[in-house]
């Protein structure tokens, strides 16, 4: 997906490997972090040096596991933290 995250134009792309999710950023089309296991409450991209400002958090609204690909949007959501 694309979308502006504080003002930056990026790309998200969600991946299901091995039965895990796997999210990856780019930023303006520089790569930010790629294939990044997502887990419940725990920083994607934790890199300030990446020049990202914010960053991206699985939260699950039932409990504390980590998404499953048929629950986004219901039980798991993506939720951007800014630096601000």
């Amino acid at each position: 997906m694309n979308v502006t995250l504080d003002g930056q134009p990026c790309t998200i792309v969600l991946r299901l490997l091995g039965g895990r999710q796997y999210l990856s950023l780019s930023k303006s089309g520089t790569v930010i972090c790629d294939n990044v296991l997502i887990q419940d409450r725990s920083k994607i991209v934790r890199a300030a040096y990446t020049g990202f400002t914010g960053d991206l958090v699985s939260v699950d609204l039932q409990g504390g596991d980590p998404p499953e690909y048929t629950g986004w949007g219901e039980r798991w959501v993506l939720v951007f933290s800014s630096d601000a």
